[in-house]
């Protein structure tokens, strides 16, 4: 069974949480194995994903000192399953996808940026930086 883990922001009550809820549900529907991963302690909408049996972890990354913590905790999930691919949504969830692949080259990532205005040129340099690490983009 093909397996996509999820990797975004924090579970909050955004777009972005919204769409990959949708997602999810539909990956289930497809028989597709999915897990959702939010970087940062927010957990507004963890309620729902377990409700629709979606399984969901969050790495607590609220600081650079909880960064190595929440790092081992997203290779430890990525281990479960290394076949998964991994569907990064945003910024942030791209830098730390581009971390985990410079420790585990095999990883398949996907990139989902969920807007098409960066006002920032200094993210646009990095997403332009990290293409190499993506298989995908989807904007």
């Amino acid at each position: 069974m093909v397996k996509v883990i999820h990797l975004m922001i924090g579970l909050g009550t955004g777009g972005v949480e919204n769409f990959v809820l949708q997602l999810c549900r539909q990956h289930k529907a497809d028989n597709v194995g999915v897990v959702v991963v939010g970087i940062t302690s927010h957990e507004i909408r963890k309620e729902e994903f377990d409700r629709a049996g979606i399984e969901n972890h969050t790495l607590h990354i609220d600081s650079w000192r909880a960064f190595p913590a929440g790092l081992k905790k997203l290779k430890a999930i990525q281990a479960k399953d290394p076949a998964a691919i991994l569907h990064v949504h945003g910024f942030h969830a791209l830098m730390l996808g581009c971390i985990l692949r410079l420790t585990k080259r095999k990883v398949k990532m996907v990139f989902t940026i969920h807007t098409n205005f960066i006002r920032s040129r200094l993210r646009k340099l990095l997403i332009w930086l990290t293409k190499p690490f993506r298989r995908q983009d989807i904007v």
